[in-house]
């Protein structure tokens, strides 16, 4: 009834602020189901100072992210950096903020409080459910840096336009097309390290740099292929992707280093992604060779590889669910289509997961891969997003396909207590940081296949500074 009554209201004020009939009514469904999914994030950082607080576990939606747990206290209780923010901002985003505001506060929807803020700002860090910390740290949840994201998500609904488009423009007037070129094996195998989440740039996490740990790791392994995941934070901005991201990225042979979308990089339109990242505008980048796609494909005789972009078509709020867009929108489709023919397996990568965080439900996503090609065409899915490293069980929701996250790069976060004795969840990183860093804080890192060909497959997960893998399992 709420949800209801709140889309009423919307639909009301914003006919006050946009003209344009058909749009407001876009517009306030799209704030609604922000306002919703912020309201679920809010209650997630709740549960976690009563928990800490009192040792109540409070059951959340398994949908909400931490790092937005603080994003309905700010509108509620608006920093003076907020409101910089927004007097930089056209002025209808500045009218429809307003009426984000009036209904945040209408309707009641920040349970956080600034008892609760207070508290949890000198609590030294608390985890919550889904692994991250609500802590003042930098890229913890109550950094304030997180709250740009949500002023330029409204900036993208309001004008779909200042996204950058799917398909990079023709050079020469010939079209690019997207990545396909056979594995480049080492031997009878090649080995792939995934890194998810990565794109923070160096910074001090209390005695302990975990993207500049990750990566030397990494580098100390001297894997064949890198491929990143996908976000660049806050916002992927072209300032963030170079100086988060690009400076710090090692120097790998050509075209051995690939780089997916993600929800993050959405926020800045994409702007940094595809024109920085991907270097659109000429800019000799990395990978250049993706000739400005955000989906590739690497070959071998029994399996190929498949990146797909599960959020510039995301019509969730904030991007965060991932999916694809229509077949007649959405060349991908059609992309995994030919990928899927080539014969033998393929191994999906993406930003997004295509199921819950406990592995018991599948996600938009899955339907949506699995109504192109058939489900037993996938030997392997891995993707970022959840700041958590965890290989899934054959037991999880993807019906026997073989899973894991990595998207536990360099993003602060905790001992996601709530997944152990999960029976959908073989392993999660779990090792302490130790040192003079938080107690609570985890071991960023990040995972390798090594892909034989006759179509063999050795997943590995790897934590920051140490070259022995800690967790590791095989697949024919």
């Amino acid at each position: 009834m709420m949800t209801d009554t709140l889309r009423c209201y919307l639909e009301t004020r914003l006919a006050l602020v946009i003209s344009d009939g058909a749009a407001a009514a876009r517009v306030a469904d799209k704030i609604h189901d922000l306002i919703r999914f912020l309201a679920d994030c809010d209650a997630m950082g709740k549960a976690a100072i009563v928990e800490a607080q009192r040792g109540e576990v409070v059951v959340v939606s398994g949908d909400a992210h931490g790092e937005f747990a603080l994003a309905l206290y700010c509108i509620t209780h608006e920093p003076q950096t907020l409101r910089i923010w927004l007097h930089n901002e056209p002025e209808v985003c500045q009218n429809v903020w307003q009426v984000i505001e009036d209904a945040v506060r209408t309707y009641r929807l920040a349970t956080i409080t600034p008892a609760d803020y207070a508290w949890a700002s000198g609590a030294g860090g608390i985890v919550c459910p889904d692994g991250s910390i609500l802590g003042a740290g930098k890229y913890e949840d109550l950094d304030v840096g997180w709250l740009p994201s949500v002023v330029d998500y409204v900036l993208n609904v309001l004008d779909p336009a200042r996204i950058r488009p799917f398909a990079p423009s023709p050079k020469g007037g010939l079209p690019a097309v997207p990545y396909v070129k056979e594995l480049v094996m080492n031997g009878q195998s090649v080995r792939i390290a995934l890194v998810g989440d990565w794109g923070t740039g160096p910074y001090d996490a209390g005695g302990y740099d975990p993207a500049t740990s990750v990566m030397n790791t990494i580098g100390a392994l001297d894997p064949d292929y890198l491929i990143h995941l996908g976000d660049v934070y806050y916002e992927g901005t072209g300032a963030e992707e170079i100086k988060n991201f690009l400076e710090s990225w090692p120097k790998l042979a050509a075209e051995r280093s690939f780089t997916l979308n993600s929800n993050h990089e959405m926020y800045s339109g994409a702007l940094g992604y595809f024109d920085g990242a991907l270097g659109r505008r000429g800019t000799l980048t990395p990978f250049i060779h993706q000739d400005g796609y955000s989906y590739f494909a690497l070959t071998s005789r029994a399996l190929t590889i498949v990146g797909l972009d599960a959020a510039y078509f995301d019509d969730s709020a904030m991007y965060m669910e991932g999916g694809l867009g229509s077949p007649e929108e959405d060349p991908q489709y059609e992309f995994l289509r030919a990928a899927a023919a080539r014969g033998g397996q393929l191994i999906l990568l993406t930003h997004q997961p295509p199921m819950s965080l406990d592995g018991a439900r599948p996600a938009r996503l899955w339907r949506q891969v699995t109504a192109a090609i058939p489900s037993t065409k996938i030997a392997l899915w891995y993707w970022g997003h959840r700041h958590l490293g965890i290989a899934y069980a054959s037991t999880s929701s993807l019906g026997g396909v073989r899973a894991g996250c990595a998207g536990h790069g360099a993003v602060p976060m905790g001992f996601p207590g709530r997944l152990r004795g999960n029976s959908n969840i073989t392993w999660f990183a779990s090792e302490p940081v130790n040192g003079p860093v938080a107690a609570k804080r985890m071991r960023n890192g990040f995972a390798m296949l090594t892909l034989s060909e006759n179509g063999d497959i050795l997943e590995e997960f790897y934590d920051a500074g140490r070259t022995t893998p800690v967790f590791s399992r095989t697949k024919l």
